[in-house]
């Protein structure tokens, strides 16, 4: 899970100190319901339906970022002419 959702040190270097080192290690990732059902109308028609619902578990954990790091701007200044 680490090559995905972790953070490595030369990855928390790069990020200028706004991330920190992160090992995710394993677990669930996410949690899957699905539920299809068919009805036959006739010999040669059949209704399908399929529903499907999916909570990605690892969302749920804290983030990487580091409580004392600011957070990274949201705009950029313009310059000034």
């Amino acid at each position: 899970m680490s090559t995905y959702f972790g953070v490595s040190s030369s990855e928390a270097a790069a990020s200028g100190g706004v991330l920190t080192t992160h090992d995710a290690g394993g677990g669930i990732r996410d949690v899957e319901l699905a539920l299809g059902a068919d009805y036959m109308m006739s010999d040669k028609v059949t209704l399908y339906a399929d529903a499907e619902y999916r909570r990605f578990c690892w969302a749920m954990r804290p983030t990487a970022r580091s409580s004392s790091a600011p957070a990274a701007p949201t705009s950029s200044p313009q310059a000034s002419a």
